[in-house]
């Protein structure tokens, strides 16, 4: 099987896009030449591509096997940041009410000191409202 040459100085004058259509030609008419050990050419070839169709449905199985991990890597990592967003959001929700109410001065163990009795009766026949004013004594 004979190769054209790709140098420069053999190729007969002919100008750079003839020299290169030239050898485009050569190159496909050695590799569709007939082979003497086989009775049809074609026969070949639909080999080759049949291979080649092959080779593309094995990448073709594991683009989508990837996918599909792909595909469930982000459904679980999504999940992980909705449940991580959720607790995020209880926690800075859950503010105990007991701080805002009087006594206000207590302790680290949100301990404070025994009510008079104003404060008993106070607590025991009326409600708590935040936004009402208490009358300063």
């Amino acid at each position: 099987m004979d190769v054209p040459s790709t140098s420069r100085s053999g190729h007969d004058g002919l100008d750079d896009g003839a020299f290169s259509i030239y050898n485009e030609m050569a190159t496909l008419e050695s590799a569709l030449e007939f082979n003497e050990d086989t009775s049809d050419p074609y026969a070949e070839l639909l080999g080759l591509v049949d291979a080649q169709v092959e080779f593309c449905d094995q990448l073709l199985d594991i683009i989508a096997k990837k996918r599909k991990q792909l595909a469930e890597k982000k459904a679980w990592l999504e999940k992980k940041l909705d449940h991580e967003r959720g607790l995020d959001h209880l926690a800075r929700n859950k503010v105990p009410v007991i701080q805002y109410l009087p006594p206000y001065f207590k302790d680290e163990n949100m301990m404070c000191p025994p009510q008079n009795e104003e404060a008993k009766h106070k607590l025991q026949y009326t409600t708590f409202d935040p936004l009402t004013k208490e009358d300063k004594k």
